[in-house]
């Protein structure tokens, strides 16, 4: 595979990555009403790929799960938007603009397209360039702002328009469309992707923030399941028995424990919990 085809493929998944987490941080607002996701993509390595029938080519690839429904997108990277008034239209522009906010500046995720709000393949534009050839960096930026209209979910998350034909009355409609969409939020349902196993789960959207605020990921119920299902190993350091969950563990791509909790307190506390 020639390095292009790899650097590809690594701005790839950084960009889903990236994507990820600041759909997160947008699904995390009580202020939005729909929450959005992508679903996982995965980078996978052949060392001989003729001897699995395949064309050397393939020696490097990413994949996704199949995400069943309607496909739609919503916007790309060179300002075009889906201007059909349903609010999963308006979610999915307005989350582009939160990225542009949340970042600073610095970087805007766009080419929103997939299953409801469900996404997958974007783009990012950047102001360093980084991310491949479909970032368009600020020129792609201005792009988007040139036929984004700030609506409902842009104001109840309090961003700022850069329009000047934006009124300043629709920006004090703010705080009235933050407090409605709140009141209609605190039972809505929204779907995202395992962190595990990559399939499409419903949640509460009251369930998803109270698990961003403490830290914790929603899995299927599937993987709750496995994840439940203890086997034992012994501390290498105290001999004592460790229970973990092999599948947990292989989901996430990391090596079962070799040491408890006790002895690995001078380690630095693991950004997620472990089964």
């Amino acid at each position: 595979m020639s390095t292009t085809s790899k650097h590809s493929l690594e701005n790839d998944v950084k960009m889903q990555i990236v994507a990820k987490r600041l759909a997160t941080e947008f699904s995390a607002s009580e202020s939005v009403d729909k929450g959005v996701d992508f679903i996982f993509t995965c980078w996978y390595e052949i060392k001989n790929p003729l001897e699995v029938g395949l064309s050397p080519s393939l020696a490097m690839f990413t994949a996704e799960p199949y995400i069943a429904g309607e496909y739609k997108k919503y916007n790309n990277n060179n300002g075009w938007i889906r201007d059909d008034g349903l609010d999963l239209s308006e979610t999915a522009q307005a989350f582009s603009h939160f990225t542009w906010q949340k970042t600073f500046g610095q970087l805007m995720v766009v080419d929103l397209q997939g299953v409801g709000c469900i996404f997958t393949d974007p783009q990012i534009h950047s102001k360093d360039g980084t991310f491949g050839c479909g970032n368009l960096s600020e020129v792609g930026m201005t792009a988007f702002f040139a036929t984004h209209e700030c609506n409902t979910v842009c104001r109840a998350l309090g961003l700022k328009p850069l329009k000047p034909s934006e009124s300043e009355d629709e920006a004090a409609m703010a705080s009235v469309g933050e407090a409605t969409v709140k009141e209609i939020t605190k039972s809505k349902a929204m779907t995202c992707s395992c962190p595990l196993c990559g399939d499409i789960t419903t949640v509460l959207h009251s369930d998803f923030t109270a698990a961003y605020r403490e830290g914790r990921e929603l899995y299927t119920m599937l993987c709750i399941s496995k994840s439940g299902r203890k086997a034992r190993r012994k501390c290498q350091a105290c001999k004592k028995n460790i229970a973990f969950s092999p599948y947990w563990h292989s989901m996430k791509g990391m090596e079962p424990p070799t040491t408890c909790k006790s002895c690995e307190a001078s380690r630095a506390p693991d950004q997620v919990v472990q089964f």
